[in-house]
């Protein structure tokens, strides 16, 4: 049972290809191999991108908060479906391997060996300040923000209320505590595209 990291989708012949697959380590013509997409994730989950039917519009910021517990569950949930009883290897990298040692401590039982990498039984103070600066730090983007707007969140919370400032890509818009139109907005997303296709 592999457990995909955070970018990662379940296929991991995709991101995984020297490690699953024939002949590999993790041998797929020997072993049954199974890897689900995470609750949450925009590979086939439902998730912040999916249309709340309460409202009609993506939930975006307003998703549901999603715990390793929950996705542990989920994971358990498939397993059931699928009949196995018991799972003889589960491993995971990242989050991936949050979610393998929630696993194992939640169903002890139904797990025979597992494999953590890159990751570690609790978060220091440090990194869950380090992971709440990255949040913060894209909550702050103005491109982030205007984005939500283009595609028809309601919410929209400009950095003042005179005006927003993209210092990457130095343009400044002038939001008069107004959602900006999408003719606004484009120059912004473009800016932003051409930096990242471009580095």
């Amino acid at each position: 049972w592999i457990c995909h990291a955070l970018t990662a989708n379940s296929d991991p012949g995709d991101w995984g290809s020297t490690l699953v697959g024939p002949g590999k380590l993790i041998d797929t013509d020997k072993y049954y191999v199974v890897c689900v997409n995470m609750i949450g994730s925009c590979y086939g989950s439902t998730g912040p991108s999916s249309i709340n039917p309460a409202t009609g519009k993506p939930y975006f910021l307003d998703f549901p908060k999603v715990t390793v517990r929950d996705i542990a569950r989920g994971l358990d949930m498939v397993r059931s479906a699928l009949g196995i009883e018991k799972i003889d290897l589960i491993l995971g990298s990242s989050i991936g391997g949050f979610q393998a040692i929630e696993y194992s401590v939640m169903y002890p039982e139904r797990v025979a060996n597992a494999v953590f990498m890159a990751t570690a039984a609790r978060v220091s103070p440090w990194l869950t300040a380090f992971e709440e600066s990255q949040r913060m730090a894209v909550e702050a983007d103005p491109t982030f923000e205007a984005w939500l707007n283009v595609l028809g969140n309601a919410r929209f919370y400009p950095a003042s209320k005179s005006e927003w400032a993209d210092v990457r890509n130095g343009v400044v818009v002038d939001v008069e505590q107004r959602a900006l139109t999408g003719e606004e907005v484009r120059p912004l997303l473009d800016a932003l595209q051409t930096k990242i296709v471009g580095e």
